[in-house]
């Protein structure tokens, strides 16, 4: 018999794990990188999976075909909840998850009265929970009030907002009621440029590379995980960043070898295995010396703002 509650999370990882540890209901994966590339506000959700499988298409990482599809379908398992008693999110307290956490909200703000949602609130990480933790997390699922789906929907429009003011605004208002909200948008904040033009995950992977050369495999866990809590940087993204700093007018990395770094067209394990070194440009820029987004220029989406830069203006 099919269960009558499903369960939003974040990715494939966190699915396989809640069925190892014996969580048998209805799980569905709610996958997007949403902290990278555009996510438009004030749109319907079949031209916003357009734009985010575009942009997935455009990185690599996905064919358009792809991508599509599996947002299409997710999202169509998430409009038709008939036949539900109750829909459970579990998403964890990191960027990642907390952006997909007021997606996931904002689209369910006209749930019908009769499906109960419910939420799962705490500190870890749902791929790693060994069966008497996940069990524990999901007896103390709780009813979300209005408060927590109001902010969403606020969250979430400022979000997807143009405005480039609109994500500080509403980052230095009251986030209480979603409780790890408040940091995620605080770290969502810092990747826009400061000190040389760096946002703080581009100068943690200069920082570690001023420390010496290293293989791209071994800076990724280096500069993320030892230098964030909570962790919430992907390894696909984590590359594209690499890139971000190796591919400018005026790079500020490069390989050990002196060559320029691999790019992630030329594939996993080129990219992965490469060992790279910081340079000159780099080590100024660090030091305020040089500024990256004047040098290399920028072309990045923050949800709906697009943070641009011409190099050498």
């Amino acid at each position: 018999m099919t269960s009558r509650r499903l369960i939003l999370t974040n990715g494939d990882g966190a699915v396989q794990n809640l069925q190892a540890q014996g969580i048998g209901h209805q799980i569905l994966a709610w996958q997007d990188v949403l902290h990278d590339g555009p996510v438009p506000g004030g749109i319907a959700p079949r031209p916003l999976a357009e734009a985010r499988a575009r942009f997935i298409a455009e990185r690599g990482w996905a064919s358009f075909e792809e991508a599509f599809k599996g947002l299409t379908e997710r999202d169509r398992r998430l409009s038709d909840l008939s036949g539900l008693e109750e829909v459970v999110l579990w998403f964890e307290h990191d960027l990642y998850d907390q952006l997909q956490l007021i997606q996931v909200l904002d689209r369910l703000a006209g749930t019908p009265g009769n499906i109960g949602l419910t939420m799962i609130t705490a500190a870890q990480y749902v791929g790693q929970l060994e069966r008497d933790e996940a069990r524990d997390l999901w007896e103390s699922r709780k009813f979300i009030g209005g408060a927590p789906r109001e902010l969403a929907g606020r969250a979430w429009a400022a979000f997807t907002a143009e405005k480039e003011d609109a994500l500080p605004l509403f980052a230095a208002t009251d986030t209480a009621a979603l409780p790890f909200l408040g940091p995620a948008f605080k770290r969502l904040l810092e990747e826009r440029p400061g000190l040389g033009g760096l946002a703080r995950s581009e100068r943690q992977v200069l920082e570690v590379l001023a420390e010496g050369p290293l293989p791209a495999i071994k800076l990724y866990p280096r500069a993320h995980h030892q230098r964030e809590e909570p962790v919430w940087l992907g390894d696909l993204s984590f590359a594209w960043y690499v890139e971000r700093l190796a591919q400018g007018r005026v790079p500020l990395i490069g390989r050990g070898d002196g060559k320029p770094a691999a790019p992630w067209a030329d594939g996993e394990r080129a990219f992965w295995e490469q060992t790279l070194r910081i340079t000159n440009a780099g080590r100024d820029a660090l030091a305020g010396r040089a500024n990256h987004a004047k040098l290399n220029g920028i072309d990045r989406w923050m949800g709906g703002v697009r943070l641009r830069v011409v190099a050498g203006a």
